[in-house]
């Protein structure tokens, strides 16, 4: 990785914010570049300071403020430069390097540039007697244990100007640093990429460290997958798990200590880069364990953060298909190719179909074709444009997949059959519904009807074009008694159509009563009222309703008459009483007609037979003899007169 290490930038990660921990007083005290912390002692702080100007060529001041007691202590009298400390031999065995940095600042002392101060002070934070030698570094060997301090430093040449303060010091025995946290691996193909939390209080830089599992881990050579597009694979055999390594086995990976610095983004802007050590010194299918040190400002370790693991493993896939071909068959497409090149981890073929404008396809097999085949036969069974793939798969499950191939297939195939239910019918409608059809390119259904349920008979289309809905209701006349037979097909968008469904019949309820019934006459037979009407035609007429009215009836008169009657003699009727008749027609439903008009009738002479009755009535209460043109009229005629009318 490429970082953005500019002097700007670790200087400004050198001043860090300690006023977090220290009174409103010292926490206005600018600026903050000054480092203390505690030796191994009990009784001395070590200091370190930085600035812009790298290395003060007139050396510095340094003072010590005891937190409680408000007493500041001038630390040294003389200002501290670079070069006034001497390096001892022992140094540069335990340093390879520090000779050159040594040479480095030497040559260099009166003008460092930018990109030389940022070497610098990097080996400053590394080596401790680079730092002395720089003039950067110093050892309070008079502070006394518990007692709370902070550490200020100005420029020889303008000594009343603070240049810097430390953070707040507890003298005391040191105590090492948390580990660095939140360290994550994350496994490539041949590589793994690390992370870990980042915290300039504690730490400004870390080393890596790597050990290899006792336990090898292979790449399976058995596998099988699921008929998805997800490129996971399962293994048949579960490896055996892998053994933390003791500390021992750690080895150093980087040869300097890693900072993390900002990186540009696409945006113009800079930020921490997504991970922040790559370890390109790995195999494919071996387990790995990583564990990360942090190296305070003193080049202290931390303690060391927890151990993760990573395998990498083979994420290249294999040559794909070539020439990959579709042909159409009655009942299947199928779809041919040519051999991918032949690798030693070649596991074999899958095929992916999409249907249509979908975006994604799906697989047909469910376990890899051999590496040797090359043909592929796809039973569909609707119409429309199919769209193929063929993959190549390696035992990692890396997939390459060819170039699509499409193919458009005409739909000579009908929907399937519907299935109709049992109606319901009402006055003047039958209610129909049948089973819905599972086709993605269904049109609708037709609806067929007809007046008997012979297979044969003729059946009308109610509907020219498909109903979409399952359910239909048919308007008949109020009046049909026939029995209706209905069947229904399924068409799809290029109307094929199924076969027909089952027949279903039903008949509407009779609701239209009868025709209102019309009286005749109405005669006398023998002195009693006979009336005659006319017989109505319904067939289903189940008989009449005779009713009559008049003053004498004190409760309700009604006689029922078989349908295949007209007249009707009433004998209970009285001499010289006016009656109306009113006659009503019922159907076999109960539907009952509008009465008749009334027809009215009053007997006015006595019957023949109880002539001599009454004369002998009459004589017995001395009534006088009728007169002689009645007797020889009621003996003409030997039947009594009556008058009728209608009314």
């Amino acid at each position: 990785m490429k970082n953005l290490l500019s002097l700007t930038f670790i200087i400004s990660f050198l001043c860090l914010d300690v006023t977090a921990q220290t009174s409103l007083q010292h926490s206005q005290r600018q600026p903050k570049q000054m480092i203390a912390s505690c030796d191994t002692t009990g009784n001395t702080v070590l200091l370190k300071w930085f600035g812009k100007d790298v290395l003060f060529k007139n050396g510095v001041y340094l003072y010590r403020t005891n937190v409680a007691t408000k007493e500041k202590k001038q630390l040294n009298e003389k200002p501290i430069k670079r070069k006034t400390y001497s390096l001892k031999a022992d140094a540069f065995k335990k340093d390879t390097t520090l000779k050159r940095y040594v040479e480095l600042l030497d040559n260099n002392s009166s003008n460092i540039k930018e990109i030389l101060a940022v070497f610098i002070l990097l080996k400053v934070l590394e080596s401790n007697d680079f730092a002395k030698y720089s003039g950067l570094y110093f050892e309070d060997t008079t502070a006394s244990e518990g007692e709370t301090y902070y550490y200020e430093f100005s420029q020889a040449d303008n000594p009343k100007q603070c240049a810097g303060i430390s953070n707040l010091i507890t003298a005391g025995k040191y105590v090492i640093e948390n580990a660095p946290d939140s360290l994550s691996a994350k496994a490539g193909d041949s590589k793994v990429a690390l992370k870990w939390g980042l915290d300039e209080y504690r730490y400004w830089a870390v080393n890596i460290e790597r050990a290899e599992a006792t336990i090898p881990t292979t790449i399976p050579t058995t596998i099988f997958t699921t008929p998805t597009i997800s490129t996971s694979v399962a293994t048949s055999t579960k490896p055996p798990t892998p053994t933390i390594p003791s500390p021992t086995n750690f080895v150093l990976i980087n040869p300097q200590p890693i900072l993390i610095s900002p990186v540009p983004k696409q945006d113009g802007t800079t930020g921490l880069p997504e991970k922040f050590f790559e370890d390109k010194t790995v195999q494919n299918g071996k387990t790995y364990f990583y564990r990360v040190v942090g190296l305070d400002y003193f080049n202290r370790p931390t303690l060391y953060s927890e151990i993760v693991t990573a395998q990498p493993k083979d994420q290249t896939p294999p040559a794909p298909p070539q020439n990959v071909r579709s042909q159409i068959g009655l009942y299947d497409i199928t779809i041919t190719w040519e051999n991918a090149f032949k690798s030693n981890d070649l596991a074999g073929y899958r095929v992916y179909r999409k249907k249509g404008r979908s975006k994604d396809f799906e697989a047909l097999n469910t376990e890899l074709l051999p590496v040797d085949e090359n043909i592929f036969y796809d039973t569909v069974s609707e119409s429309g444009t199919y769209c193929y793939v063929v993959a190549a798969l390696d035992f990692s499950n890396n997939e390459a997949r060819s170039l699509e191939t499409t193919k458009e297939l005409i739909d000579i195939f009908p929907p399937s059959v519907p299935t109709l239910y049992d109606m319901i019918s009402d006055t003047g409608k039958i209610y129909l519904q049948w089973s819905s059809v599972s086709a993605k390119d269904l049109l609708g259904y037709r609806i067929y009807r007809t007046v008997t349920s012979d297979k044969n008979s003729h059946y009308v289309l109610l509907n020219a074009t498909p109903l979409r809905d399952t359910f239909f209701t048919d308007a008949l006349p109020r009046n049909a008694k026939n029995k209706f037979c209905y069947k229904v097909v399924s068409v799809d968008s290029l109307f094929n159509m199924s076969d027909y469904s089952n027949v279903q019949c039903a008949a509407m309820p009779d609701v239209e009563p009868p025709e209102q019934p019309v009286i005749k006459r109405i005669i006398a037979d023998s002195g009693y009222p006979l009336v005659v009407w006319l017989a109505n035609a319904e067939p289903d007429l189940f008989h009449y309703k005779l009713n009559r009215f008049s003053q004498e009836d004190t409760v309700k008169w009604e006689k029922t008459i078989l349908s295949g009657e007209n007249v009707f003699r009433d004998i209970t009727a009285k001499q010289g009483v006016l009656y109306r008749y009113v006659l009503s027609a019922i159907d076999s439903n109960q539907n009952v007609s509008v009465p008749s008009k009334s027809y009215a009738f009053r007997s006015m002479i006595t019957i023949s037979e109880n002539v001599a009755k009454s004369k002998n009535i009459i004589k017995s209460k001395g009534i006088a003899r009728q007169t002689k043109e009645q007797t020889k009229e009621q003996t003409k005629k030997q039947q009594p007169k009556q008058q009728t009318k209608k009314l």
